[in-house]
Parts: C-alpha cells; sequence; structure tokens
C-alpha cells in the first residue's frame, strides 16, 4: 500500500504525527505513517475545490459515465475492499462484503446519479 499524502496526483510523504491502525480482532498493525500537517491538509482542501468547479462543468452524461466506470472498478475489488474493512474496522466477512458492494450501489435520485 502506498504510504503519504497524495495532492495534484502526486504523493508525497506527511509531515504530521506519526499513527497506526490496528486490527480490532487480532491487534496487528494494518498501516502506519504520518498523517499530513496543517499545511498539507490545507493544500488538499483548496485542490479538491478547484477539482469541484472543474466537475460542475462538465455535462452530467460524462459525469454519469464516471461514476458508472468507478462503481464498475468497486464492483471488480468487492473481495479486496471487504477484506481492507473487515481487518480495519472489525467486521465481519459477511458485512464487509455487504459495505464493500454498497460503495458500487449508486445513490440514485429519480433514476439518475446525484450529480
Amino acid at each position: 500500500m502506498q504510504k503519504g499524502e497524495i495532492n495534484q496526483g502526486k504523493w508525497g510523504e506527511g509531515a504530521g504525527d506519526w499513527f497506526e491502525t490496528t486490527d480490532p480482532a487480532t491487534g496487528e498493525t494494518t498501516w502506519s505513517g504520518q498523517a499530513g500537517s496543517a499545511e498539507q491538509v490545507n493544500a488538499a482542501v483548496n485542490t479538491a475545490r478547484i477539482a469541484q468547479a472543474d466537475w460542475a462543468m462538465r455535462p452530467q452524461a460524462e459525469r454519469t459515465s464516471i461514476l458508472e466506470r468507478y462503481a464498475e472498478e468497486i464492483t471488480k475489488r468487492r473481495a479486496t475492499l471487504a477484506d481492507a474493512i473487515s481487518r480495519d474496522m472489525g467486521n465481519t466477512d459477511w458485512d464487509a462484503k455487504a459495505e464493500a458492494g454498497a460503495m458500487a450501489t449508486p445513490r440514485r435520485y429519480g433514476g439518475v446519479w446525484p450529480v
């Protein structure tokens, strides 16, 4: 797994506090790294604001197509995502698989993605 933070499509090292996550069932460390600093978080928020403006200007059909491709990729990776959810949150296997599946379910309003 890539460690660090990503901003504007580039990975960088976090400059904040060091932390780790553990599997609630075993106590095993599942991830460790540094959080982003306040400056890194602010830069990421600003990048997201710029990206949102670009997203809003895209036609709905294009946004819908992108979200549908996202759902397809999530579905392909459902087992891997379920394993990560289970190890991170302590979910049972069946619950983690349901959560991973829900990530790919479009939240539809009137039959369309809420874009």
